[in-house]
């Protein structure tokens, strides 16, 4: 079997749908985790995190055509989440990064 042959049967697999919904959902899930579970997971949990979202971009490329589109606009939303609640972190740590570039670092 050819490598062309072999990356169109993995592009025209019928449950990147799924991958993406899965994938979309593990962000909220280790937030989740680390609020009420005060849990760190052994130091995975940024690996986790920034793995699941490109593992999502390119499951719902790949699906897109012939996917479920509700699973895959439910995995974006579960991204989105996850975004939304770390929105204040992002902000803060922003302000202060922007603070030391001016010279006023703590």
């Amino acid at each position: 079997m050819s490598v062309q042959t072999r990356a169109s049967r993995i592009a025209h697999w019928k449950y990147w749908d799924i991958v993406a919904f899965v994938s979309g959902g593990v962000p909220p899930l280790l937030l989740l985790l680390s609020f009420y579970g005060a849990k760190d997971l052994g130091g995975l949990w940024g690996p986790l995190f920034l793995a699941a979202v490109p593992l999502y971009l390119l499951s719902a490329v790949l699906a897109w055509r012939r996917g479920d589109a509700r699973l895959i606009a439910g995995g974006c939303a579960m991204l989105m989440i996850a975004l939304v609640l770390m929105l204040p972190a992002i902000l803060a740590s922003a302000f202060l990064l922007a603070t030391c570039f001016a010279g006023d670092c703590l």
